[in-house]
């Protein structure tokens, strides 16, 4: 049965095994780009980024370089760190850029903090400016605190805005913006004065003020605060994205769950590490 066919239908869940390895490393021998861009079609990009890892690291760069931007830009953020520090050295500024141009503020910045600093100034001279310093600000916090694992990505309204307004700003939004769980109402210097959850956006009338819906018993975090305090505060409080503020409360990020979710991995093989042997 040719592998396409084996792998149709099983987005949702890829065991990956030996024969599986085998037959991907057997096309990219061959250079079948065509028929492992059909393969990797119908597979998610953590499947695919599950392969790559384990493929030696020439057939991994092989397969990583015949990727358009925005699978690769999924792709790469999937990857582990030893592979992905390998295959951007193989790749030059424009691709790298290509990829970065896909990818939220947050994800963006990893990337460009690991590159070395003749290459990061290049890409992010070459991005587009709101993006460029986006990344730029970002790239002030350290990596393991909340603002280094912020994205600067969210929705938001004033606090002047309606419900009709709200639900504008979610679906100009919606197609860049993934996970958007609730909107941000702000004052005009940016103050965070709390959210609105989507379930209040649809069962309210459009006109509305946004502010008779508002949640203001907000928890949010500063942009020092170490990351495992950051997943430790929203475990506690079972929130699946955090507001992240300055010293004024203005508005400067958000945590989402999934970044969380790699927090508490790096920080559980951490521990591992420092078990005895």
């Amino acid at each position: 049965m040719p592998l396409e066919n084996e792998i149709s239908n099983t987005r949702t869940v890829l065991q990956i095994d030996n024969e599986i390895l085998d037959n991907i490393t057997g096309l990219i021998e061959l250079q079948a780009e065509k028929s492992l861009l059909n393969i990797f079609a119908d597979l998610h990009s953590a499947d695919i980024a599950e392969i790559l890892n384990h493929l030696d690291s020439e057939n991994s760069k092989y397969a990583f370089s015949i990727l358009d931007a925005e699978a690769a830009s999924e792709v790469i953020t999937e990857l582990d760190e030893n592979l992905k520090e390998k295959i951007l050295k193989e790749i030059d500024v424009k691709t790298i850029t290509n990829i970065v141009e896909e990818l939220y503020s947050d994800d963006a910045t990893d990337i460009i903090s690991g590159l070395p600093d003749h290459i990061a100034k290049q890409v992010l001279k070459n991005l587009d400016k709101e993006d460029s310093e986006e990344v730029k600000e970002l790239l002030k916090y350290a990596e393991d605190t909340a603002g280094g694992i912020m994205t600067s990505n969210y929705v938001h309204v004033n606090n002047n805005a309606t419900i009709k307004d709200a639900i504008e700003e979610v679906r100009k939004n919606a197609d860049e913006f993934d996970h958007i769980y609730n909107i941000y109402v702000l004052k005009e210097n940016d103050e965070l004065l709390g959210i609105v959850s989507l379930k209040s956006l649809l069962v309210t009338s459009l006109h509305v003020n946004i502010m008779t819906v508002i949640q203001d018993d907000l928890i949010f975090v500063t942009p020092d605060l170490d990351q495992e305090e950051v997943a430790n505060i929203m475990k506690k409080y079972d929130l699946i994205a955090i507001p992240v503020v300055d010293e004024h409360r203005r508005m400067l990020g958000r945590i989402t769950f999934d970044d969380i979710q790699d927090v508490i991995h790096e920080e559980a093989s951490e521990d591992i590490q420092k078990l005895p042997v």
